[in-house]
């Protein structure tokens, strides 16, 4: 299933190494380094799945991930290098079906995104793009 995945990465390395292996995988990419820049991409590429890092630098990735499913039907994966309890659970109130913590294997996050992209297919209405 090729799906259209929004990284949103401040570490541009990270970024552009994740963005690479994932169009290896077959999937569209488009990649984000910032919430603003996120909204923005959002808006004219309608991804279905917002891989989004938690600390970005002009704000928090779940409060991105709360805009961006009042805006459009999309899924989040948490990608963060805090993982205790209390912080996936945040990261569950906040709208994301999955969570990977850094560092992560790609098997990892290739599962994590097969999950996601299952709940996004079931949810996204007919004729959403």
């Amino acid at each position: 299933m090729t799906l259209k995945i929004l990284i949103v990465e401040d570490h541009e390395d990270s970024a552009q190494v994740t963005a690479t292996l994932l169009r290896k995988a077959g999937h569209q990419v488009i990649v984000a380094g910032d919430c603003c820049s996120a909204l923005a991409l959002a808006s004219s590429e309608r991804p279905s799945i917002a891989m989004c890092d938690i600390g970005l630098p002009d704000g928090d990735g779940c409060d991105l991930l709360r805009e961006l499913k009042q805006l459009y039907p999309i899924t989040g994966i948490a990608v963060s290098g805090n993982g205790m309890p209390a912080d996936q659970q945040r990261y569950l109130e906040a709208g994301f079906s999955e969570i990977v913590v850094k560092p992560c294997t790609f098997d990892k996050l290739k599962e994590a995104i097969a999950r996601a992209g299952l709940f996004a297919a079931r949810y996204t209405p007919l004729g959403s793009k």
